[in-house]
């Protein structure tokens, strides 16, 4: 009789010549399953194994799972021998072999008890087929070979197993190139004077783009940077820092190749665009070292963190030089048409200044030596030039760069490794392990009674945004971040702005070096107070940030005015010193943020933790540069109308070609400015342009209060929030265990994966 109770006679099965089959039991099985061919075997006198009554031996030629055939024949003898059926194991044919064999692509796993059904005939006459049947279909299938490029990226692969004899100190070279590379675009505002000059070169022509259009590509950089983070924070930790790295690198770099397209075909939407990629790129790339750094560096977290982040705080330092080389080697003055009043300028109804050539109408600019003395030409004359020759050298400039940075963070991305799980650097070659041990003994000492803010708990991920103390960190870094993206993104023109009219040692080159000093301080700040963070606390050195920038802020007005009212040097080292120390605070708060994070909801999600938090960043970068160019738009159109009411009307029509009626379309189309207007004003007439940013100024002032009281009624996150036992552990990234974390919260081995 068959297993299913059936008269059969025997006959050969197409699966195994060897052995003789019920055809109907074949058949069922073989439409029971998806994949392979089952064979139900009855054992006979033909299979050499002698008479055994009701028990059977069920083989099946396709392997199921991933599991070893040893651990499946261990599992079924453990059910049968249960006593559940009257039912017993027996090796097939030609005895049990442990070693698969292929045929026609498929693992033939044979001599293991076949998995039916669960529901079928056979599993309601012999319970044991059930119970087998449920426990290899819960295994995990086959997984398919790993392509090279999947085996190069693997996690696993840049995970150091033994991190006895290998240098943690080796790692922070890489990283500490990647943030130089991405924080390049704090020097973006460079680039400002040549984007609004593109067409006219020397001068602003009609269609050329102003300050409030191009200050928005940055601004979109900064968004970006803060919302990729966010949104690939839980990827990043899955896939590891080199291809999170690799992916960034190649991102930024061909960000800044389509922000020099856009300014090759002078596409506002493209450049626009550009700023999508460059600040995604920036996301993929700006956690991955910090979190890298911060797990092979548990005893130093504010230091770690600090040496990775003072190279985006120090970037522009280095960007700011090559991208004033790149603009020298690659800019061409325009066609010079000739001398003011040599030269028969007209202009038409839109205020365009155009010159009859070779009978066609061709758009010019002109030149002042005021508007040269803030070129970097050598040579050139006072005069009428041909808009839409020669360039500026931005173009080449930026793909220049994008080539350059790409390179670097490819290779330093390929050099990142991980950690082994528990790492604790006990061994470490470079460090003096006797300090080291001091240090942590310190720590650990004080820091239930100094630093009431560090938890020796972790908040699930999916848990931090419920907490209010995430929103007050968040709330008090997007102000800090707010105010110094809107300084750094403006820094080069703003400082031309306010002191130039009153101080001529103010040039290009001055201001240049202004914006490199910025970036200097920068760097340093975010290694400085890193470090500071390590001693008096994380809450502590914010309560400093917030608390010193208010009066910073709103003292530099005071200075602007001073200047322009005593012609005196003395104001701008205070604006100069003043501004370097906020951009110190600034880099600070970059620094520091993470490893508040770290002792506020523990380091196993920091990584991701930190993508949510660059959200903060993300606002101050999209509204932050926005707000000071549209505060000073404003104060700019107020200031000339108020001129423009104190112009002698006719004087006013031959100037610009049209009434003071339209003044308005004159703005829109670049055709005046506070300089050219003031040339007709009569004496006696204050230059507005060193107050345009008062208001601006006096309002990050009053942000920075919000700030530090936000901070100041910081407290340590409850404890309903803290991770738990009993809690299922419901993130879909791999578990990172950290050494200083207490992980009471343990994946269950049965939690839905």
């Amino acid at each position: 009789g068959c297993c299913c109770f059936s008269t059969y006679s025997f006959s050969t099965c197409c699966c195994c010549p060897c052995c003789c089959c019920c055809p109907c039991c074949c058949l069922l099985t073989y439409l029971l399953t998806s994949t392979g061919s089952f064979m139900i075997s009855s054992l006979s006198s033909s299979c050499h194994l002698g008479r055994i009554g009701p028990s059977f031996a069920f083989s099946f030629v396709r392997g199921l799972s991933s599991s070893s055939t040893r651990d499946r024949i261990h599992v079924t003898n453990h059910v049968l021998n249960k006593g559940w059926a009257n039912a017993s194991f027996f090796g097939g044919a030609h005895g049990y072999s442990n070693k698969p064999r292929e045929k026609d692509g498929r693992i033939l796993n044979m001599s293991i008890l076949s998995m039916v059904s669960t529901d079928g005939v056979l599993s309601r006459v012999f319970p044991s087929l059930a119970v087998a049947t449920r426990y290899l279909s819960t295994q995990t299938p086959p997984t398919s070979k790993q392509s090279f490029v999947e085996k190069f990226f693997d996690k696993d692969r840049i995970t150091v197993k033994d991190a006895t004899n290998f240098n943690r100190w080796a790692l922070i070279p890489p990283a500490v190139a990647i943030h130089l590379s991405l924080g390049s675009v704090y020097a973006w505002s460079i680039l400002n004077s040549g984007l609004t000059r593109e067409i006219g070169v020397v001068a602003q022509a009609a269609n050329d783009w102003s300050v409030v259009d191009v200050v928005p590509i940055f601004s979109i950089i900064c968004f970006m940077h803060g919302l990729s983070a966010a949104i690939v924070g839980k990827w990043q930790e899955k896939v590891g820092p080199r291809k999170a790295g690799v992916y960034g690198a190649l991102t930024f770099g061909a960000g800044l190749f389509l922000a020099g397209l856009g300014t090759e075909f002078h596409s506002l939407y493209v450049a626009l665009a550009s700023g999508v990629l460059i600040g995604s790129g920036i996301g993929l790339s700006y956690v991955p070292p910090v979190s890298t750094l911060l797990r092979w560096f548990p005893d130093k977290r504010g230091l770690a963190n600090g040496l990775t982040v003072m190279g985006f705080g120090g970037g522009a330092a280095i960007s700011s030089k090559a991208i004033s080389w790149y603009i020298n080697r690659f800019q061409e003055p325009p066609q010079f048409v000739g001398p003011v009043d040599e030269v028969n300028v007209m202009i038409d109804g839109t205020g365009t200044k155009v010159v009859e050539i070779a009978g066609k109408l061709q758009e010019v600019v002109i030149a002042t030596e005021a508007s040269l003395k803030s070129l970097t030409f050598d040579g050139l004359a006072e005069g009428v030039y041909l808009a839409g020759t020669g360039t500026t050298g931005t173009t080449m400039t930026l793909v220049a760069l994008g080539t350059m940075y790409m390179v670097v963070m490819l290779g330093s991305a390929l050099t990142m490794k991980l950690p082994p799980p528990q790492y604790h650097p006990h061994h470490d070659p470079v460090v003096n392990v006797a300090k080291q041990h001091a240090e942590e003994k310190w720590l650990h000492k004080t820091q239930k009674s100094k630093y009431p803010m560090v938890s020796d708990k972790c908040v699930h991920i999916n848990d931090v945004m419920k907490t209010p103390q995430f929103w007050q960190i968040w709330t008090t870094f997007s102000a800090i971040s707010l105010a110094g993206m809107g300084m750094l993104s403006v820094a080069n023109s703003m400082i031309i702005d306010m002191f130039q009219p009153t101080l001529p040692m103010v040039t290009v080159g001055f201001a240049t070096s202004y914006v490199m000093a910025l970036s200097a301080a920068n760097l340093g700040g975010r290694l400085v107070w890193a470090a500071v963070s390590d001693r008096i606390g994380r809450k502590n050195v914010f309560t400093v940030y917030t608390l010193a920038s208010i009066p910073l802020y709103a003292s530099l007005p005071y200075f602007i005015h001073e200047a322009a009212a005593t012609h005196s040097a003395t104001p701008l080292f205070g604006y100069y010193a003043s501004t370097m120390l906020l951009i110190s605070l600034f880099g600070g708060s970059y620094s520091t943020t993470m490893a508040y994070e770290a002792d506020v909801f523990g380091d196993k999600f920091v990584g991701a933790v930190h993508g949510r938090m660059l959200t903060a960043s993300a606002l101050g970068g999209l509204f932050g540069p926005t707000l000071i160019t549209q505060f000073r738009g404003l104060k700019e159109r107020e200031s000339l109308s108020e001129i423009t009411s104190q112009v002698d009307a006719t004087k006013f029509t031959e100037t610009f070609g049209t009434s003071p009626d339209n003044l308005d379309t004159l703005i829109s189309n670049n055709g005046i400015s506070i300089t050219r207007l003031l040339e007709i004003a009569p004496s006696g007439v204050v230059d507005p342009t060193p107050y345009l940013y008062d208001t601006a100024l006096y309002s990050a002032a009053g942000l920075l209060t919000v700030a530090a009281i936000s901070n100041l009624l910081m407290r340590p996150v409850h404890p309903k929030f803290h991770m738990k036992e009993e809690d299922p552990a419901h993130l879909d990234i791999p578990h990172i265990p950290e050494n200083n974390c207490n992980d009471s919260r343990k994946r269950s081995n049965n939690s839905k994966t």
